[in-house]
């Protein structure tokens, strides 16, 4: 657990700590740790971290540069030997951003923000990894650019200096209700910006610039001659994820639901704390009693075949109180019913000492493959198709355009969206898809979309906030950089055999694997975790909480449609129709927008109640 912030001035007034009081003080949550301070001409920069150790903010003096290493390196000891640096983590990034400048991010493993401030050239750089496991935002205002690891941090503190919240964004309040967003830097805020993953910010007196320094090699391929060897390889590269993030972790917990992903970081986790001689994992999962999507047992057998101690809690909708609590905090939208169920899992895992906790989250963007790839379709005889697949992936965003009829693409109805709305701002051209990089086949081409798109970004956001509000730190081995390249580059035919998914993850881990996990045939094996979204809905209200919206007299949606898609989705449900399921998303994403805007009317931002006692701070 770790917090940033941090202010870099235009002007050539000295900034103090008092300039980002509000932001510290709204991070405090973020880590036990007291937040180590510096101030140094327009530029403060301020860092807590539960491991004063080997992550926190450090001052070089010969080359007057200040260094927060925020979350996690994994390659120290490699790089600490290749640059002739301490093996530390702020030795080893000095060292790289002295070798390699802005754009050392690409040489860094982990999940991580680096903030670099240079005095001498009055020039600020922040850094997010790869796979964006580490937040930023950012924001310019008056005197220059606030930065935070929550958004909440910089709306706070920049209503604290105008006196007044920002304006909230009607751009991106569409593109969320429409539950495809697109504009990556984009937040709910007018003016505060996400950085994205593998990006950099550079600050300096003439502003702020954004941009990427790192991207998927659309050329890379794993190539082996057996289909052993492209096991031994998963294997070696996953081991060493699941390694890097139990390491000097302590106790350590696992949210196992009982699919492939979850049961695979369980049982490489277990094995290396019982080859280190380390306590064993204690798994966290979530049981359904009574409904389809109940996994119990497969997770049991996991916990069987490694003797693991298990916490299970019952899932129950989550109450609107505890929504708009989160909501109150985070000043954003509250997460989708199938992350808030495990909420209580969280607390449980930080009651219980546990401050590491793994997951499964990646696996089905990089080792699903494609059910519909072209070497199936053609096997089907479905010549059409196999010819789309093929030609797709060649043409430009505008020949796509024209050749809509051909490629089966049909416009997109949102009647819930007010058309005046949509058109207002421009809703279609927002959505365009952003260019995609030249892969050689379909598959990979939305492999890499599915795993470095917004909604993707902004579920890790979601679970980074509600994990650091628990007590705790989630961390994904299957969004380890070297997994997802290796996950990218494969042949098609190891990810899915038509017959199977996760063909290589299944053979690479087969002695991980209980026979009745292992045995999960395809998606369709997979839980759906829709009926959640019923059940939160019903918990708020139901069909009433749909009445007098502030959406609908802020003119954004449409209240008569909404309520129609909510009876809708009631009949179907009822039937035990899963075309239900189609109403889930849209119908959460306005009633979270509710819940949102309630909390937005009822902070308060003048920043008085933000205060901090500073006291606990050490400055550098």
């Amino acid at each position: 657990m770790s917090a940033l912030a941090g202010c870099c001035w235009f002007d050539d007034r000295p900034a103090r700590v008092d300039d980002i009081r509000v932001s510290i003080a709204a991070a405090r949550h973020r880590a036990r740790g007291s937040f180590r301070i510096r101030c140094a001409g327009p530029v403060v920069l301020a860092h807590a971290s539960d491991d004063p150790d080997a992550y926190q903010l450090v001052h070089d003096a010969a080359s007057r540069t200040t260094l927060a290493v925020d979350g996690r390196i994994d390659n120290v000891v490699e790089l600490a030997e290749a640059l002739g640096a301490e093996q530390s983590a702020p030795a080893v990034v000095l060292a790289a951003w002295q070798r390699w400048g802005i754009d050392c991010g690409a040489h860094l493993l982990g999940d991580f923000v680096v903030v670099v401030s240079e005095e001498a050239a009055r020039r600020v750089v922040c850094i997010r990894d790869p796979m964006g496991q580490r937040p930023l935002f950012h924001a310019t205002g008056a005197r220059g650019v606030v930065f935070g690891s929550e958004v909440q941090q910089v709306v706070r503190q920049l209503a604290a200096e105008a006196g007044a919240r920002p304006a909230f964004n009607e751009a991106m309040i569409a593109e969320y209700l429409t539950g495809e967003p697109e504009s990556m830097e984009d937040t709910l805020w007018s003016g505060v910006h996400r950085l994205p993953p593998a990006h950099t910010l550079e600050i300096t007196s003439r502003g702020a610039a954004v941009r990427r320094y790192w991207d998927f090699d659309p050329e890379a391929r794993v190539e082996h001659a057996r289909a052993g060897e492209y096991a031994e390889h998963f294997r070696e590269v996953f081991t060493r994820a699941v390694d890097c993030r139990v390491r000097g972790a302590g106790r350590v917990g696992v949210f196992l639901s009982g699919g492939i992903d979850s049961s695979s970081v369980a049982g490489v986790a277990q094995m290396i704390q019982a080859a280190a001689g380390r306590e064993s994992i204690h798994a966290f999962t979530v049981a359904f009693p009574g409904c389809d999507c109940d996994e119990t047992c497969y997770s049991q057998a996991v916990v069987d075949k490694w003797g693991l101690p298990v916490s299970r809690i019952e899932a129950e909708p989550p109450p609107r109180a505890a929504l708009a609590l989160a909501a109150a905090r985070d000043l954003d939208i509250p997460a989708c019913p199938t992350s808030l169920v495990a909420d209580p899992l969280r607390a449980r895992a930080a009651s219980s000492g546990v401050r590491v906790v793994l997951t499964g989250y990646g696996g089905d963007d990089f080792f699903t493959g494609d059910p519909s790839s072209p070497l199936d379709l053609l096997r089907e005889g479905r010549v059409v198709a196999w010819s789309r697949t093929l030609v797709s992936p060649m043409l430009s965003d505008r020949a796509r355009d024209l050749l809509r009829p051909v490629l089966g693409a049909r416009p997109v109805r949102r009647p819930w969206i007010r058309p005046e709305f949509a058109s207002r701002i421009a809703l279609d051209d927002r959505l365009r898809p952003s260019p995609v990089l030249p892969f050689t086949t379909r598959e990979r081409q939305e492999n890499h979309r599915s795993a470095t798109s917004l909604s993707r970004i902004l579920g890790d956001e979601m679970e980074d906030r509600a994990a650091h509000a628990s007590g705790i730190d989630q961390r994904h081995p299957f969004y380890d950089r070297r997994v997802a390249e290796f996950g990218l580059a494969l042949p098609a035919a190891e990810r899915s055999d038509g017959r199977q998914i996760k063909v290589v993850v299944r053979r690479a881990l087969a002695d991980c694997l209980p026979r009745h996990v292992a045995s999960r045939t395809s998606l369709a094996d997979k839980a759906e975790l829709s009926s959640t979204y019923v059940e939160a809905l019903g918990a708020l209200g139901g069909r009433q909480a749909f009445v007098r919206l502030r959406s609908e007299e802020a003119g954004w949606v449409d209240g008569a449609v909404i309520g129609s898609m909510y009876d809708d989705m009631i009949q179907l449900y009822s039937r035990s129709d899963d075309a239900y399921i189609a109403f889930c998303e849209p119908l959460w994403a306005v009633i979270a927008l509710e819940v949102w805007l309630d909390a937005c009317e009822d902070s308060t931002f003048d920043g008085q109640h933000e205060v901090a006692d500073l006291k606990t701070g050490e400055l550098l």
